[in-house]
């Protein structure tokens, strides 16, 4: 069975009638076709229309706009100008007639004080009196430093509905504070000629109004509507609350109309571009029209076949068959109509007819629709609907249309949206017999539609949205169209420039060279070609664009870093130019401050060093485990330390220090004064003794400890004086005491008692051998006293370098076998034996000199041997220079008396039996005048075996060579 199914039969009488009625049927559902398509056209077209209203607006604002911010740029630049900061009424009336000539869009420009009174104007009236705007609005908001102000005015000449507007711009005095204001005078008329100017299409109106809801310019079909007020309108409210929308509705016309508005930035008004709903829909009416028209001739056609079938019918018998071919074809043409189509009858709204696209709208078979009634083939929901809209069209006979129905039962089971029309099948007697529903799926146009308005909801938000980024990022932005005009900027570059508000800086930027210096790094000033802006509008990308800027007006500079590109089309044609600048003041300040800094650190340290360096003492740096950083030259010399001995730690040196106090007692690691600093004390005049290898050495030592501004240790620093030479002195200042208090004391006491025992005795006139005696031990006791005193004078002369030595050739064996023979006492001279070789040759030495070392080693040689014991002088040559011993057999030197054998008033521990005459100056003596010569002495000796002393003497050629070096 066929889901489409017109007649069971056709009788020879009612076959005309019948193809009649299906005709008829087909006819209807094509015009009904017809119809859904032009007004889902017409709807396309009004939203169309609402979204190129709401564009227009914007377009407009952004003209007006450009307008106001040309003129901004123009006053705020003669608001620099001379002749109105020091209110020049001359200079300032030629330079406003000369912007005037090269601006014929304003009406008048002018000039005034504080206190509102113009004191210079383009073209005053004859005998006119200074023009007054004091009491003006948009004079007060200028004086307040508003930047560019305006105000629409009614206007003074005598044309109806013509109002003027008043704009205002501040100037400041040389002091910086405001002192009058610069203006300009556009009527409403060249306000029209702005919105003429913006090439909307034909038959658009454009209309500005004020805050107070009135008509103040007008352009198109509009201009008739200037002067009136919107307050009347259903549109007003929205102006109050909205920036821009869409409204539509009667307008002061009281004609339907599709109104975009659009809030301007540079003025207090609202932009108005409406469009009649009859321009809108005239095209499609028209069209629709035509359709029907179209459709009436194809009608009257298909009657026409109607009539010829039924006479050949009603003429020949087997023209049924052919009748039948025709309800083939419009079974066919019904059941493929991309329309969906259906017939309803009866109260309980059965279906008799339904086509393919009707039955795949709720997704179920032939069987389980044709037949049933609505309620149950389809959802309840759906039903419901469907039935309400029939039973309307049973009660009123009247279509039904519903638009953009959603149905939520397509293939699959998404959502679609159709529009459905439930139209009336009238009976002959014109009560409604069937409902025909048709309907006509516009998923695609809805959707579309609805994306269009998310992506305007989105496009609105997202530019919200980055106005209000923009606005509150920190560094700067600065937009500029291809012709040099800076358009946009943001409160950043506002404060980095010094400006209060943005319309100040909405001007060319070749204006800016008046207020701005730029210049590079290296102090070259930048041309302005090569500023960041017009580096962008060239094409150029560029980031970290450095430059110098200096304010005129305010006088402040600031280094500002520059990144910048172009911006361009999808043809490479350039339609913006962006900079972003990131202000590095603070920046170049800190590092210039770090500059002075690092090179005063760097001074100070090379005087720390060149102190540290020079200073005598000796001075160790240690860290927290007590490893030597650092050391200065004099410390390094006293101590000898190497690397490896400076990357120990306190523990591991102290064994080889050797600590010690003044009076001997060991120190142990922890005592130490650089120990004790990096526990924290601060110790001064610490006496320590250690063992360095260059001798055992006393120090007065000082630390104290290093810490960091959180009191964390960084290490110690000890300061260490030398005193081993004080010391050396004090022992030398006690030895002398002792020598003058007790060795020079014995023989003086025996020279007073024996010149007291000789006065006794001459007073008494008794000579004899006791007087000898007493003179003779006179003499003796005084030559001892003698031989001291000279012994201490030849110390201190040799010592301070005073002694001078009178070199001459010197043949040694001959001089000694004098020596002996002229110093050494007859008792002695058999205990002494010579050894010198013939052939020894001679030494250049002082004789004097030479006696008195040979004197002092064979005196204690001889001293300190048995009185029998053999004492020997040798000689022998070795190199350069002559080696000369003096060779002993008698009780030897405790080794530890050797290393300060040759010291000043020094004795041997094995002395005391000797008891030996004396200050203990003579092998110091002897030292001396060994090194004099450039020799050297040392003794080898043997406890219970003797001792042998010895000393060199540079032979001729090398003592010459010593003698020129002493010189």
């Amino acid at each position: 069975m066929r889901p489409l199914r017109f007649t069971a039969r056709l009788s020879r009488g009612g076959t005309l009638a019948g193809v009649t009625a299906l005709l008829s049927l087909l006819a209807l559902a094509v015009a009904a076709m017809i119809v859904v398509m032009t007004l889902h056209e017409a709807r396309e077209e009004f939203a169309e229309a609402k979204w190129s209203a709401s564009r227009w607006s914007h377009e407009t604002t952004v003209g007006i706009d450009g307008a106001l911010r040309a003129t901004q740029s123009m006053l705020s630049t003669l608001a620099a100008q001379p002749a109105f900061v020091d209110q020049d009424p001359a200079a300032a009336a030629r330079v406003l007639r000369d912007v005037l000539d090269r601006n014929p869009l304003y009406v008048d420009l002018w000039a005034t004080r504080a206190d509102g009174w113009s004191y210079a104007t383009v073209s005053p009236e004859p005998g006119a009196k200074p023009a007054y705007i004091g009491d003006q609005s948009y004079f007060s908001e200028a004086m307040a430093g508003a930047g560019l102000a305006v105000q629409a005015l009614p206007d003074s000449r005598p044309e109806p509905r013509s109002f003027a507007v008043g704009i205002a711009y501040a100037v400041r005095g040389r002091d910086g504070k405001v002192n009058g204001a610069v203006g300009a005078g556009l009527d409403s008329r060249q306000l029209a000629a702005i919105l003429n100017s913006l090439g909307l299409p034909a038959g658009t109106g454009v209309t500005v109004v004020d805050v107070d809801g009135r008509v103040i310019a007008g352009s198109g079909g509009a201009a008739a509507l200037v002067g009136r007020k919107v307050t009347d309108t259903p549109l007003w409210p929205r102006l109050g609350r909205e920036t821009k929308g869409v409204y539509q509705g009667k307008f002061l016309d009281q004609e339907p109309r599709v109104v975009g508005f659009a809030r301007l930035k540079m003025a207090p008004w609202t932009v108005l571009v409406d469009t009649p709903r009859a321009l809108v829909y005239a095209p499609l009416w028209s069209e629709l029209v035509q359709r029907l028209a179209l459709l009436a001739v194809f009608g009257l056609a298909l009657l026409g076949l109607a009539a010829l079938i039924g006479k050949i019918a009603l003429e020949k018998a087997d023209a049924l068959e052919t009748l039948r071919r025709q309800e083939v074809l419009l079974e066919t043409l019904v059941e493929n109509s991309p329309i969906g189509i259906s017939v309803v009858h009866g109260p309980d709204h059965r279906c008799t007819l339904a086509n393919r696209t009707f039955r795949n709208v709720p997704g179920v078979g032939e069987a389980a629709f044709v037949g049933r009634s609505i309620a149950e083939v389809l959802p309840e929901v759906l039903a419901g609907r469907f039935i309400a809209d029939i039973e309307e069209v049973y009660r009123t006979g009247r279509t039904v249309i519903r638009r953009g129905r959603e149905v939520a039962l397509g293939p699959g089971g998404g959502q679609t949206y159709w529009d459905g029309y439930f139209v009336p099948l009238l009976a002959p007697g014109g009560t409604v017999e069937a409902v025909i529903i048709i309907g006509n799926e516009v998923t695609e146009q809805v959707l579309a539609r609805r994306r269009a308005e998310e992506l305007a909801a989105l496009t609105e938000s997202n530019l919200a949205e980055l106005e209000t980024l923009l606005d509150s990022i920190t560094d700067g932005l600065i937009v500029a169209d291809p012709a040099g005009n800076i358009i946009r900027v943001n409160p950043a570059a506002l404060a980095m420039h010094g400006y209060q508000s943005t319309a100040e800086m909405l001007k060319p930027i070749d204006q800016y060279r008046q207020v701005f210096e730029l210049y590079r790094d290296d102090g070259g000033r930048m041309p302005l070609e090569d500023w960041p802006l017009n580096r962008a509008l060239r094409g150029e990308t560029f980031s970290n664009y450095e430059a110098r800027v200096y304010n005129r007006l305010t006088g402040q500079t600031r280094f500002l870093g520059h990144n910048g590109a172009p911006v361009v089309d999808k043809t490479g044609e350039m339609i913006l130019a962006v900079i972003t600048i990131h202000d590095i003041t603070a920046e170049r300040k800190a590092q210039a401050d770090r500059e002075i800094m690092h090179e005063e650190a760097q001074r100070r340290a090379a005087v720390l060093d060149a102190t540290f360096n020079s200073v005598v003492d000796l001075m160790f740096v240690y860290d927290p485990e007590g490893r030597i950083v650092r050391m200065n030259p004099a410390a390094r010399l006293a101590t000898g330390y190497g690397p490896d001995v400076e990357g120990l730690t306190l523990t591991e040196r102290a064994p080889s220090l050797n600590p010690r106090t003044a009076d001997g007692r060991p120190l142990s690691p922890d005592e130490v004064p650089s120990a004790r600093a990096l526990r924290g004390e601060t110790v001064v005049g610490s006496i320590m003794v250690c063992d360095v290898p260059a001798g055992s050495r006393w120090t007065s030592n000082s630390a104290s400890p290093i810490r960091a501004a959180d009191g964390r240790m960084l290490g110690a620093v000890v300061t260490a004086i030398d005193i081993t030479a004080f010391h050396e002195l004090q022992e030398q200042r006690d030895d002398i005491l002792r020598a003058v208090s007790h060795d020079l004391r014995s023989p003086l006491t025996a020279i007073l008692g024996h010149a007291q025992l000789l006065q006794k005795l001459v007073e008494r006139g008794a000579p004899g051998p006791r007087l000898a005696q007493s003179a003779t031990a006179i003499e003796v006791n005084s030559l001892r006293m003698n031989d001291m005193i000279q012994d201490l004078v030849d110390a201190v002369r040799l010592e301070a370098g005073q002694k001078r030595l009178n070199r001459q050739v010197v043949r040694l064996g001959p001089f000694m076998a004098d020596f002996l023979e002229r110093v050494i006492a007859e008792a002695d001279q058999p205990r002494v034996a010579l050894d010198v070789p013939a052939d020894l040759g001679p030494v250049f030495a002082d004789p004097k000199a030479l006696e008195r070392i040979l004197t002092n080693l064979l005196a204690n040689a001889l001293k300190y041997s048995p009185p029998q014991a053999e004492v020997t002088v040798r000689a022998a040559r070795n190199s350069d220079e002559v080696l000369v011993s003096v060779v002993d057999h008698g009780q030897g030197i405790d080794p530890n008396d050797t290393a300060r054998l040759f010291g000043r008033f020094y004795r041997g521990s094995n002395t005391a039996a000797t008891r030996p005459e004396g200050l203990g100056l003579g092998l110091y003596i002897t030292r001396l005048l060994v090194g004099a010569h450039g020799g050297r002495i040392w003794v080898d000796s043997e406890p219970g075996k003797g001792s042998v002393f010895t000393f060199t003497i540079p032979d001729q050629a090398a003592a010459g060579q010593v003698a020129a070096t002493n010189r």
